[in-house]
């Protein structure tokens, strides 16, 4: 049986009222509860890394291994352990592959490759073999034509007799350099002078400048090569004191023909070859780009 006209439009004016209240309530249970902030939370967190994730993640995530890559590394196997890999090896030297590629891709989508001193040095040296790698070799007639323009290089070194006297600055401090005089303007006048017990002998034979750098310095060799023979010079300082010196014998060979420092010149023309590509390089590459640099004090 319907309920009169008056009593249902009452009801309906009562749910009415109750609707506002009823929605005012979940509100403020949805603002206070902390379950749901957790779910929203949780739902923009998984939102935000969809939007970002890809940045830190490599683009291409497909690897193929092609059966050129198969044959190379195949060819890498054999030169490495010096015979042809089974099935079970070339699987493994895959699956290495496999696993290299992948760390390489995430260590570049990371960023790991950024400010590392190793990989960059390692890129330049990449970059450098790269600009020389089309270096030729030299022709005979190009061999020759540079043996010809450095053949000084080439020359035998030239050897010393050597006699020398010590002076100790350890053991006469500063008075070291005024007794090492005296003892020189005796021995021009034809005295007898003394100086200091060495670790080497009095005389020295067939003495190069790469041996008496060895065991007295370079400055010491440098400076003995140049003296005048048969007299008494210096003080010239070595690493170990001041000594008085004489040459005796100065011996210079004869330059030697191509054909037997022939290896050295083709090494050191091929050399020459490569850094004039890669400086060459540079310079096409260096010229593109405008560098500001400050003022760098001595």
């Amino acid at each position: 049986m319907l309920a009169p006209l008056g009593q249902r439009h009452f009801e309906r004016s009562q749910l009415k009222h109750a609707l506002p209240t009823r929605a005012a309530q979940a509100w403020q249970w949805l603002i206070h509860e902390p379950f749901v902030h957790f779910v929203v939370l949780g739902a923009f967190i998984f939102v935000l890394h969809a939007v970002t994730g890809a940045k830190d993640s490599p683009t291409d995530m497909h690897i193929t291994v092609t059966q050129d890559d198969v044959v190379r590394l195949r060819a890498q196997f054999t030169k490495q352990w010096g015979r042809e890999p089974d099935a079970a090896a070339l699987k493994e030297t895959a699956d290495n592959f496999v696993r290299e590629e992948v760390q390489y891709r995430e260590a570049l989508a990371r960023g790991l490759d950024k400010d590392d001193v190793i990989v960059r040095r390692r890129l330049v040296q990449k970059m450098e073999f790269l600009a020389s790698q089309d270096v030729s070799n030299p022709t005979d007639a190009e061999l020759q034509a540079y043996f010809d323009a450095h053949v000084a290089d080439y020359a035998p070194p030239t050897r010393v007799d050597v006699e020398q006297m010590f002076f100790s600055t350890d053991k006469r401090g500063g008075a070291a350099r005024a007794d090492a005089q005296k003892a020189l303007a005796a021995l021009a006048r034809g005295e007898m002078a003394q100086g200091d017990s060495f670790m080497l002998p009095t005389h020295l034979q067939q003495q190069d400048a790469v041996t008496l750098g060895r065991d007295l310095g370079a400055g010491f060799a440098e400076a003995v090569m140049k003296l005048p023979a048969g007299v008494w010079s210096g003080p010239v300082a070595s690493a170990h004191g001041l000594h008085l010196v004489k040459i005796g014998e100065r011996t210079t060979a004869a330059q030697v023909p191509l054909a037997v420092v022939r290896d050295k010149v083709f090494a050191d023309m091929v050399n020459a070859r490569v850094d004039a590509a890669r400086e060459a390089a540079y310079a096409q590459l260096r010229s593109q780009y405008t560098v500001v640099m400050p003022a760098i004090a001595p």
